[in-house]
Formats: C-alpha cells, sequence, structure tokens
C-alpha cells in the first residue's frame, strides 16, 4: 500500500473502533457515524489504488467507489449498498434531531462496516 492508501484505510480502522467504543458508553447516534466514517475512509483507500484524487463531497465518493470497484464487478453490488445505508443512517444521526438509534441498529452499523472494511482488505 502507499502512504496515501495506509493513512485512509487506518483511518478506516480507527473510527470502527470508535463506532465499539462510542456503543459501550451508550453514544449510538456516534456509533452510528463513526460506523459510516469506517466504511467511508476504507471507500477512500480503495479510489486512491485507483486514482490520485478522492472527491469533494460524500456521495462523489461512493459515486467513484461504485465506478472503480463495482460496475467492474471487482465487488459485489452489496458492498456499495453498505456503504450507501452506513452514509444515510449517518446523515439521519447527525441531522435528524429527533432520530435516536438504539444498541442494536447501532451493532448492526458496526458489524455491516467490518464487512466493508475486511472486504477492502483483499483489494489493498
Amino acid at each position: 500500500m502507499d502512504n496515501k492508501v495506509n493513512i485512509y484505510f487506518q483511518l478506516a480502522l480507527d473510527a470502527l473502533e470508535s463506532a465499539r467504543k462510542t456503543i459501550e458508553i451508550e453514544e449510538y447516534n456516534l456509533s452510528v457515524n463513526r460506523s459510516y466514517y469506517a466504511a467511508f475512509y476504507a471507500a477512500s483507500a480503495l479510489i486512491l489504488k485507483k486514482t490520485d484524487k478522492l472527491p469533494r463531497r460524500h456521495q462523489g465518493t461512493i459515486n467513484q467507489f461504485s465506478l472503480h470497484y463495482i460496475k467492474t464487478k471487482e465487488m459485489e453490488k452489496k458492498y456499495f449498498e453498505i456503504l450507501h445505508k452506513l452514509e444515510q443512517d449517518r446523515s439521519d444521526s447527525d441531522y435528524t434531531v429527533l432520530r435516536n438509534f438504539s444498541k442494536e441498529e447501532a451493532k448492526i452499523n458496526i458489524k455491516q462496516a467490518e464487512l466493508f472494511i475486511e472486504e477492502s482488505k483483499k483489494f489493498l
């Protein structure tokens, strides 16, 4: 892995660890946020394996991930769906004031982020 890829993948691992820790202190919305960022940073690392520039927006990152890994059939479509769902939940956790995620929902998001990261490792 080159240096930028390493940095982004380490950010993914750090965010995943943060998601696990915040669930322990019952900060479920924050855990949902960190689960998304774990997958987001892993997707960023994957994009950097194919190109030297990252998109400026989250949707751009999701689209570039799809372009380079899903449309080429290198990764299954379910990984796009995981990333997309995690991003939707992150948006709800951050911007929908009355949306409170449960412990079970936060655990599901952590599991999804773990799956995304494990699959990402195969390409890094």
